[in-house]
């Protein structure tokens, strides 16, 4: 039986995984060093295998699952490594991102009192920080996160674990499942560090139409499951992108969403992401 199983969906990251798993093999443990599965779930039918050697550290075991497809989408992988698991405590990790050196051991100090926590995000470009989380609030509702719209992943006992959706922002989808039901506890002294780049997800073309077709689809479906907080907050982020659409035009900005939200929103509401 494995402590935590770290599952990452991979997808044409054989140029930024390396970071990931280095991230992963860095952890620092203050006593107890747990048992950590890392689970790799390709949906590019690549092989991934000499990316073993990365992971030298005798405390780690490291698993390769397929989706058997091309391009099913990181919630298919993700559901399909979380079938692949057998950790006490489950958390996700994208191929292009990194866990700071304590996140592990952090998060493994509020779990089991929690059953479900997310740490602080920070997002860098090029090792530059645009944007954090800053709020002094120790619970996040699904309120508070329209002011912060960017990934929060989930650390939490494998029984609070929900199926994740075959659409864009399917992580984001999750998390408002999860505080459509209750508060969730932020951890402050970890991190989870999101990696823009060239080869981004959201940096790719035709990426907003993508979204802001998910978005409508979560929208709706929150209003058929009449879960008025699910189908608010979609709505909200419709106007938000709306409005990052018209300041692009106006201001024939290439930048990208979230270095939008640190400049416009986090400078003038004083809030960022």
């Amino acid at each position: 039986m494995f402590d935590v199983s770290i599952i990452i969906p991979v997808y044409k990251a054989k140029y930024t995984i390396k970071k990931t798993l280095e991230s992963i093999n860095n952890q620092k443990f203050k006593n107890k060093i747990p048992k950590i599965e890392l689970i790799l779930s390709i949906d590019d039918n690549k092989n991934y295998n000499k990316y073993r050697s990365i992971l030298n550290n005798e405390i780690i075991n490291t698993k390769i699952t397929s989706t058997n497809r091309i391009g099913s989408g990181p919630g298919n992988a993700r559901n399909t490594g979380f079938k692949k698991s057998i950790g006490k405590y489950v958390c996700f990790l994208d191929a292009d991102d990194e866990y700071s050196e304590n996140y592990v051991c952090e998060m493994l100090q509020e779990i089991e009192r929690e059953k479900l926590l997310i740490a602080v995000t920070k997002i860098f470009n090029k090792d530059k920080l645009i944007t954090e989380y800053t709020s002094k609030k120790k619970y996040m509702d699904i309120k508070e996160l329209i002011k912060y719209p960017c990934s929060f992943h989930p650390f939490m006992q494998r029984n609070q674990f929900k199926e994740y959706k075959h659409f864009p922002s399917q992580d984001i989808y999750n998390l408002t499942e999860h505080l459509s039901e209750k508060k969730i506890k932020i951890i402050k002294k970890a991190y989870y560090k999101l990696n823009l780049g060239k080869n981004s997800l959201t940096m790719k073309r035709g990426f907003k139409h993508k979204i802001k077709l998910a978005y409508k689809k979560y929208l709706i479906k929150g209003i058929k499951d009449r879960n008025n907080k699910i189908s608010r907050h979609f709505a909200e982020r419709l106007i938000l992108n709306k409005n990052f659409e018209e300041w692009e035009k106006l201001n024939n900005s290439k930048k990208s969403y979230y270095e939008y939200l640190g400049d416009v929103y986090g400078k003038r509401k004083n809030l960022c992401i």
